[in-house]
């Protein structure tokens, strides 16, 4: 078993960020320099950046994990806000720490409680917030 740590950081941050799902934004986390933990990257708002514009502005040679709240209307016509973890692996990135991070989503299941769905982003395409919020409305936990 990948022993990984989880900075007690990053999900106090997390634990801050779960709680204010009426509010737009998300939080980034990242590995350490050493390859051996997550550490909080940066929290935003919405007043900060745009979705789209942080999707954009995503390196190609690093890997994330990004939490947000994805608010989509369901097919009755009701707002409905999901908690996703998505994953930014892009095919550019080190091999070890792509390795790393898709052996970690495990351990993010079991340590981030309250994630609705954990979205697998390699491209830029894929986590677009249109897509996601095709993705909250058809699919089911996990």
């Amino acid at each position: 078993m990948l022993d990984l740590k989880i900075l007690d950081q990053a999900l106090s941050d997390y634990n801050q960020y779960k709680l204010r799902s009426n509010e737009d934004g998300h939080l980034v986390l990242k590995l350490n320099g050493t390859l051996d933990a997550f550490e909080t990257d940066q929290m935003c708002s919405s007043e900060t950046l745009e979705w789209n514009d942080f999707v954009t502005k995503l390196s190609e040679k690093e890997c994330k994990v990004i939490f947000k709240h994805c608010k989509f209307m369901n097919d009755c016509g009701h707002n409905r806000s999901k908690l996703l973890a998505i994953t930014w692996i892009p095919s550019e990135a080190n091999f070890r720490e792509k390795m790393i991070m898709a052996a970690s989503m495990k351990e993010f299941r079991l340590k981030f409680e309250g994630i609705m769905k954990i979205v697998e982003g390699s491209v830029k395409s894929d986590i677009y917030l249109n897509e996601l919020q095709d993705i909250c409305k058809y699919s089911f936990k996990f």
